[in-house]
């Protein structure tokens, strides 16, 4: 890790905070530190006040592993069913959390916080393995059994939470795996990589757990996984990849953003390794320029996004989505209604300026075309009977 973390910048933001039968506007002051580098990979903190100080949760990965939480496989490609069997943690599911197991790994498509005691209720998912429909090996396909992953690449976070579209999540989990293999390749100079060599090809998930990009990986997170060790109020980071913004995303709490940090450097380095291009040399006074420049887009992507008109939907009695596009970025904002709705989770995402336009689905019912109903009509025919097949009586709900 490159030592350019001597840095810290003042990033004042005018932020709104939507209270009950009120709108009140104040002023956040974050401040980032950074960067911190390794290869094609930069990363700032942010630092800031904590939203939510009286609520504690439980990321899916530690609820998962503790059984507190089941995840039921439904037969409905873009719904599970989830269950919170504590009678006192909340559990935050982070949009991009990958489970695994049922009769096809599935992502989650966006936040919600399952609240203690809460039974059986439908949760909107997307697969990223599309060639299997079946047991494998000795997993359960009635129940998933692990959350260790996010979905690892901006196409991918935007196809799940924006397009909502199972056809474009199939494409670029293909998209990466076929970037992983070749870049690999050339990084380490073995020609025999291939991340798609396992059980099922097409598993996102399994990609993940190969050996070959975990020992890749490794040489990032080395680096910077201890990163946020005794660091003061930190609340989220922004990343680059091959100097450019790629996505920030902040919490409303401390601890949070600690658990989660993890699941979320490794999807930051897969992406990074997926996208790999050497990085260029440049002289102190070259760094210096692009150290501001980043500082002035990391605050227009907070600031700009924030004025554009928004979409907001309830999910359950605690969960309240609300959802912004500007010309650039994205905002995705998730509010605990237990609080005042005070937000709990922002996930800013930059617009990749080479990407394809991808016009909004005619069947979504919200003029900002902003994550509405599930758009599977370019899947193929067997998958889209599967994915209009219902179980438990779950019907599937658009988010937005």
């Amino acid at each position: 890790m490159k030592a350019e973390n001597t840095c810290r910048w003042i990033v004042a933001l005018l932020i709104f905070a939507w209270l009950p039968g009120n709108i009140q506007a104040a002023e956040t002051a974050y401040t980032l530190s950074g960067p911190y580098t390794h290869s094609n990979l930069q990363i700032f903190l942010i630092h800031g006040q904590e939203s939510i100080t009286n609520q504690k949760y439980m990321t899916l990965t530690e609820a998962m592993q503790k059984k507190i939480v089941l995840v039921h496989e439904t037969g409905n490609v873009q719904q599970l069913a989830i269950e919170n069997t504590s009678k006192e943690v909340n559990v935050f599911i982070h949009s991009g959390d990958i489970v695994k197991g049922g009769r096809q790994d599935r992502v989650i498509s966006f936040d919600v916080i399952i609240p203690p005691s809460s039974g059986k209720v439908p949760l909107n998912s997307f697969c990223v393995e599309s060639g299997r429909w079946s047991k494998r090996g000795k997993e359960s396909t009635g129940m998933f059994a692990s959350n260790s992953n996010m979905v690892s690449s901006r196409k991918l976070r935007i196809a799940s939470k924006y397009e909502m579209n199972q056809g474009n999540v199939w494409s670029n989990v293909a998209e990466q795996q076929k970037k992983l293999n070749h870049n690999m390749k050339i990084i380490s100079g073995n020609n025999d990589i291939d991340v798609t060599a396992n059980a099922s090809g097409s598993s996102l998930q399994l990609t993940l757990e190969s050996q070959e990009l975990k020992q890749m990986a490794g040489e990032y997170l080395k680096q910077l996984n201890s990163l946020i060790e005794g660091k003061d109020n930190v609340l989220g980071f922004a990343f680059l990849i091959n100097g450019e913004i790629n996505n920030a995303d902040v919490y409303g709490r401390r601890d949070l953003f600690a658990d989660l940090w993890p699941k979320l450097l490794g999807a930051a380095v897969v992406e990074a390794i997926s996208e790999y291009q050497q990085p260029k040399q440049a002289t102190p006074k070259e760094i210096l320029s692009r150290r501001l420049r980043t500082v002035e887009g990391i605050a227009t992507m907070f600031t700009k996004v924030k004025k554009a008109k928004e979409s907001k939907r309830d999910v359950n009695d605690r969960t309240q989505l609300v959802a912004k596009e500007s010309q650039n970025h994205f905002l995705f904002e998730t509010r605990d209604q237990k609080v005042a709705g005070k937000w709990l989770h922002r996930n800013y995402i930059k617009k990749d300026p080479n990407a394809k336009k991808v016009p909004p689905p005619s069947n979504r019912r919200n003029p900002s075309g902003l994550g509405l109903r599930n758009n599977n009509s370019d899947m193929p025919q067997q998958q889209r009977i599967r994915s209009n097949q219902k179980s438990n009586n779950l019907e599937q709900t658009p988010i937005f």
